[in-house]
């Protein structure tokens, strides 16, 4: 089960990998991104999968509100969208 989440983590590691293929000079990543990118997908898995009991009935909300976090974050490290 673990390296299904690897795997998965890896796969979506894999799309700006590729656009570091096509568009060169557009995608630029260094380790540095690739290891921020993996914690935050990391981060957001844990907190999905440890979710409270006590929240178990409103499971999507919290998902969503979890997604949108991780979104913002990605947003603000890639592009300073924020400030």
């Amino acid at each position: 089960m673990k390296i299904v989440k690897v795997l998965g983590i890896a796969f979506l590691l894999l799309i700006p990998c590729i656009g570091m293929v096509v568009f060169p000079s557009e995608v630029q990543w260094t380790l540095f991104d690739f290891c921020i990118a993996y914690l935050l997908f990391a981060l957001a898995g844990i907190a999905i999968v440890y979710m409270p009991r006590t929240l178990q009935k409103l499971r999507l909300l919290y998902i969503a509100f979890i997604l949108i976090i991780l979104i913002l974050i990605w947003l603000e490290l890639s592009v300073g969208i924020i400030g």
